[in-house]
């Protein structure tokens, strides 16, 4: 069962794929946003346009880290509540040796963003992240601005004290309180990824013509 395939590693490297498209649609839309806001467009609809589009770029990174990094002692979950013991233990070393096999084909160390969990972990627990804020942090509130540090704040207090949710169009950080990922640097790595997996996809189907027509009967399908 902890032996990767080809046929496994085929569908596992298009997932990579599929995501990366994904992150570089939102990153399209973030980059039409940040021109009509440079236009000096009024009212909120870009502001909005770049939050959804960085939220929707770190939802594909958190998607690729799942298929890299994995908790190797998960509990079962209730939907495989079906399966028996023997089978999970299966499914969990098949899935810690896909990781291993994905960060090594794909170059991704320990240093990789995609690893990193920290902002994408305070949107998925918004809701915890907000209560902490407001039950024990300043009345001056901001949420969802795109500017500089100090475009809303304080004296004598840190941007992160004062913002929850900002974009910094400058560097294309997205902020969640104290913590920051930036969303270009990590649609750089995903797209170095992608590279290396379509590269690997085509080397295998190259190598097997029963894949090609898989593939060209989802295709079909689609269209």
């Amino acid at each position: 069962m902890t032996e990767i395939s080809e046929w496994h590693l085929m569908h596992y490297l298009t997932e990579i794929v599929n995501q990366t498209e994904a992150a570089e649609t939102h990153c399209d839309n973030y980059m039409s946003a940040g021109k009509v806001l440079q236009k000096g467009a009024r009212g909120r609809a870009p502001f909005d346009q770049m939050f959804a589009a960085g939220q929707g770029i770190l939802s594909a990174a958190a998607i690729v880290n799942q298929f890299l990094w994995i908790d190797t002692e998960p509990q079962k979950p209730r939907e495989y509540e079906h399966i028996s013991d023997e089978q999970w233990a299966d499914l969990k070393l098949h899935a810690k040796a896909r990781a291993k096999m994905l960060r090594k084909l794909l170059k991704a160390t320990d240093k990789s963003l995609i690893r990193s969990r920290t902002v994408r972990n305070s949107l998925e627990h918004i809701d915890q992240r907000l209560d902490a804020r407001l039950l024990f942090g300043p009345r001056v509130f901001a949420d969802r601005t795109v500017g500089p540090p100090h475009l809303i704040g304080v004296k004598g207090l840190d941007h992160t004290m004062t913002n929850f949710r900002r974009i910094d169009p400058e560097t294309s950080e997205f902020w969640v309180l104290s913590h920051s990922a930036s969303l270009g640097d990590i649609v750089d790595e995903l797209h170095g990824m992608s590279q290396i997996a379509l590269a690997k996809i085509s080397s295998i189907k190259e190598g097997n013509p029963d894949y090609l027509h898989i593939d060209g009967l989802r295709t079909r399908l689609r269209s």
